[in-house]
């Protein structure tokens, strides 16, 4: 049999709770339910929906494909980057290989200037979303632990379910305890955002009904694990260790994961008792499409400027995927624009841009690269500013619990 013939599909905008063909492709494409909960879930209770960010892909009238996109907000280096989270993506299996899965995912990418956003998040086969501009950006972090190795139980009866009092506090408890790590999303005060409609997903609450002090998800499946976890502080800490062993006590499990990445707070303690720490490159497959870099570069100026003065570094140009992007900082002003400074000069090869901005990789790999040394123009000052801007952050992109499956 030949190849597929290639076809161009119509797009627009197609609720899934408005049409009943959009479960129907999900259910096609993905031979389970877990897809199209998590489309359902989304549509119906998550604040950051956006109906015309749901597209549906027609071939001569018929659906065959669909694509969710969710503007949220992603802390990276030191300022808040507004993205989207792709997915789910899904095309009928009789449309497949016809470029309409190219197609959606084009007409989507299209479409994020006019939302005000700077690009797009999405966990997805690097071979197929590289053609689009998607970059590996993220890993996976975790700490695996003994049990014996926690706190005793002690008390935990001030553990208790998750109630809507406690929304309004729990987006500060996260993101005080994710600080520092590349990839944690804005989370907002809405039920989506914390409870999993995963089957043996558990959400808790720590402290008095409308204060919480911590909290943390967990579920059991052929282990236990800690998906999430946050505290206000070190008694925070504590009481999340000593309600972990309880949970482990109860499920008859002796060995947790808890996905955790330093500088977490709860990280640090597990570490320090002997955790073993695991980080792996999820085969590459969280990745990050940057819309425009002058734009997303300007948004974080708080971030490479001051680096630039500390370096007594007027300007630099970055060469991101051929495009020059002049960084400056002169008379007290700065800026990110396209342009090209020929006395300082970074080339960066294909694949590192996005994983040097999440801090996934570093400016003393990128400068160990003989063809990078070759095709840029630096000076010591620059040099120095290449190291310092681009120093190793824990990169994990810890999504909303209305994704997990």
């Amino acid at each position: 049999m030949g190849a597929p013939e290639r076809t161009t599909p119509t797009l627009r905008a197609a609720h899934p709770l408005e049409e009943e063909a959009v479960g129907a492709l999900l259910r096609a494409g993905f031979q389970t339910a877990d897809e199209e909960r998590v489309a359902l879930e989304l549509a119906r209770s998550h604040p950051a929906f956006d109906p015309s960010l749901a597209l549906m892909a027609e071939v001569d009238g018929q659906p065959a494909g669909w694509v969710l996109l969710l503007p949220r907000e992603f802390h990276v280096r030191d300022g808040w980057l507004p993205l989207c989270v792709v997915g789910p993506v899904v095309v009928d299996p009789r449309f497949q290989g016809t470029g309409v899965g190219s197609c959606l995912v084009q007409g989507a990418l299209k479409g994020l200037e006019a939302h005000g956003l700077e690009g797009a998040v999405l966990l997805g086969a690097p071979g197929f979303y590289r053609r689009f501009g998607f970059e590996p950006a993220f890993d996976y972090h975790s700490v695996r632990l003994s049990v014996d190795i926690l706190p005793e139980e002690g008390d935990t009866s001030a553990w208790r379910g998750l109630t809507g009092e406690d929304l309004a506090r729990l987006p500060a408890l996260h993101e005080r305890a994710h600080q520092g790590i590349s990839g944690t999303e804005r989370r907002l005060a809405a039920a989506a955002d914390w409870e999993s409609g995963v089957p043996g997903a558990h959400s808790l609450a720590f402290g008095s009904p409308g204060a919480p002090d911590a909290f943390l998800r967990f579920r059991k499946q052929d282990s236990l694990e800690i998906t999430e976890c946050a505290c206000a502080d070190a008694s925070g800490v504590d009481a999340i260790l000593r309600m972990v062993r309880r949970l482990a006590r109860e499920h008859g499990i002796l060995e947790v994961r808890v996905h955790v990445a330093p500088p977490h707070p709860v990280a640090r303690a597990l570490l320090a008792r002997g955790g073993l720490y695991e980080r792996s490159s999820y085969g590459d497959a969280a990745m990050l499409h940057v819309r425009s870099w002058p734009a997303l570069l300007a948004r974080l100026e708080s971030w490479w400027a001051p680096l630039l003065a500390l370096c007594e570094e007027p300007a630099l140009s970055l060469e991101i995927d051929g495009e020059s992007v002049l960084l400056s900082a002169r008379g007290g002003e700065s800026c990110a624009a396209r342009g090209r400074d020929e006395r300082r000069h970074l080339w960066l090869p294909p694949d590192w841009a996005c994983g040097l901005l999440t801090g996934r990789r570093t400016g003393a790999e990128l400068l160990s690269e003989e063809e990078v040394r070759e095709r840029s123009r630096l000076t010591p000052g620059a040099e120095r500013w290449v190291h310092a801007a681009f120093a190793a952050r824990p990169a994990q992109w810890l999504y909303s619990p209305a994704y997990e499956e």
